[in-house]
């Protein structure tokens, strides 16, 4: 399986959570193909979501601090 074939199985494993539990765990989510990564937002208590997917897919989940001083945002969550 190729890495962008895993990032849009994560992409849509996380869109198919926020439908099933009717809750948006995962917000912003995007896929930036030419990077080969994943941003979303993600509250501090679902980040166990966020890592399942990874393991199921055999990806990395990164969290750096947001450098944007226009976005509210403390941290940002990508996988790749």
């Amino acid at each position: 399986m190729t890495n962008l074939k895993a990032l849009e199985l994560a992409f849509d494993i996380m869109k198919a959570h926020n439908e099933l539990t009717g809750f948006e765990t995962f917000k912003d989510i995007e896929i930036n193909p030419i990077d080969d990564y994943v941003a979303f937002d993600v509250p501090t208590f679902a980040l166990g979501a966020a890592d399942m997917i990874c393991s199921l897919l055999n990806l990395t989940l990164h969290i750096e601090v947001n450098s944007d001083p226009t976005d509210d945002r403390q941290l940002n969550y990508y996988i790749n």
